[in-house]
């Protein structure tokens, strides 16, 4: 029976973060005239989900950063932009791993259960 301690339980949480840094973290595409992927994610992740919710006061200094910082530093608001997209997220993969664990266990049950009514027949 799967519960929550099985390691492939688990998964879902590390893969849903994974999938919200990969856009962040592969190299700047150009396709007909439009980019895509890396910094125009981090850029746009910046714009939208940071200097929204920064006071006014203090946006001119957090966009002077942002101007003057590495990919590192542009990966590290990224990750903390994906933290709090993450926090909201968790109710839903909590819900995915309830059921991945309710549905396998079913499918053991299941088989389990046909296993001991064929060695009865016998």
């Amino acid at each position: 029976m799967k519960t929550w301690l099985d390691w492939d339980v688990w998964i879902l949480f590390v893969l849903v973060w994974v999938l919200l840094m990969i856009p962040a973290v592969i190299p700047t595409v150009e396709l007909n005239g439009e980019y895509f992927g890396g910094g125009v994610v981090r850029e746009w992740a910046f714009n939208r989900m940071i200097v929204a919710i920064v006071p006014a006061e203090h946006n001119a200094q957090l966009i002077d950063w942002w101007e003057q910082a590495q990919i590192g530093g542009e990966l590290a608001i990224y990750f903390l932009v994906t933290l709090n997209a993450y926090a909201c997220l968790l109710p839903l993969t909590y819900g995915l791993g309830k059921l991945k664990i309710g549905i396998t266990n079913w499918y053991h049950l299941k088989q389990f259960r046909t296993k001991h009514q064929n060695i009865k027949r016998k």
